[in-house]
């Protein structure tokens, strides 16, 4: 049984009168979840998921709003966690074991075009977005968003039977041998080159020179491109490391990333590609974290 409020309070910025009576009301109504958001972090986020799946469980954890989950296909996963610097408010219903965090599913098909909604009529820079999660005994669970002049109340999903999938990372940290990070938009910009001429890009890196190219082919061309590394984020390789993966599966987060992040990549050989990023800072600290990780298609002699 839940038992406690947890207000956290990490920054101060200048206050919204109305989603702070916002946020009165739904403490007094009991609600589960209260925050007060950065727009443009839960309105990436929510792009980001909607690119990978339809429905999604958030867990409301002490450190932020986190979610992990697959593609239908399986073949990509995404964790992503909205972090206390995004949130200049945040009151959850805390459970006595902390492994035990409250969780609500929702759908992604109708909430991520209302963030689309809520991101293009408001001052994006600046502006903050009111969360809420209501779950009265005897009805269901809703979700609000809402600025200071737009509102949507999204029904959701019984969690039941929902999980976040288990993190392959455990084992992935003793295959991926080679480590590089690069900016976004010289990575996105070689693998649009590629996918011009092939779904599928191979990365290798070499032990000898960290050096991370990538190429992709079809019976009458190939196109190579190197991607340089980010100057102050030394690369690295244990091994020689070469994975192949769909292009679509890379372009589709790269083209949601600001182009000037860093981008950091780990990569074996036939293992999953992980790719990692932050979001926005609040005092040096990122607003929002971001994995992502892409099954390989498996070399054969003829590759």
């Amino acid at each position: 049984m839940c038992l406690i409020f947890q207000c956290v309070q990490p920054s101060r910025r200048r206050g919204n009168t109305k989603l702070e009576e916002m946020q009165t009301i739904a403490q007094s109504a009991g609600a589960k979840v209260v925050a007060r958001i950065d727009l443009g972090t839960l309105h990436r986020t929510m792009q980001m998921l909607a690119a990978t799946t339809d429905d999604v469980l958030f867990a409301a954890r002490p450190d932020g709003l986190f979610c992990r989950t697959t593609d239908p296909a399986h073949i990509c996963m995404i964790e992503t966690l909205v972090r206390l610097e995004a949130m200049p408010f945040y009151d959850r219903w805390q459970c006595p074991d902390p492994k035990d965090n409250y969780e609500f599913a929702i759908g992604l098909n109708s909430v991520a075009p209302f963030m689309g909604a809520l991101w293009k009529t408001v001052d994006m820079m600046k502006q903050e977005v009111f969360l809420s999660v209501e779950d009265s005994k005897g009805t269901a669970p809703v979700l609000t968003l809402a600025t200071e002049h737009l509102r949507g109340t999204f029904t959701l999903y019984d969690p039941a039977g929902m999980k976040h999938p288990k993190s392959p990372e455990e084992i992935l940290g003793k295959q991926l041998v080679a480590k590089t990070a690069v900016r976004a938009k010289n990575l996105l910009d070689v693998i649009e080159q590629i996918a011009a001429i092939s779904d599928h890009v191979l990365f290798q890196m070499g032990a000898a020179d960290y050096k991370l190219f990538l190429t992709g082919n079809n019976d009458m061309s190939e196109v190579t491109g190197e991607v340089h590394p980010v100057v102050d984020e030394p690369a690295w390789a244990a091994a020689q490391a070469k994975t192949t993966v769909p292009c679509e599966y890379v372009t589709s987060f790269l083209k949601l990333v600001t182009p000037d992040t860093t981008v950091t990549i780990r990569l074996g050989t036939d293992y999953p590609m992980r790719f990692s990023w932050e979001s926005g800072r609040v005092d040096d600290e990122p607003m929002a974290e971001y994995v992502y990780l892409i099954a390989p298609r498996i070399s054969t002699s003829e590759d």
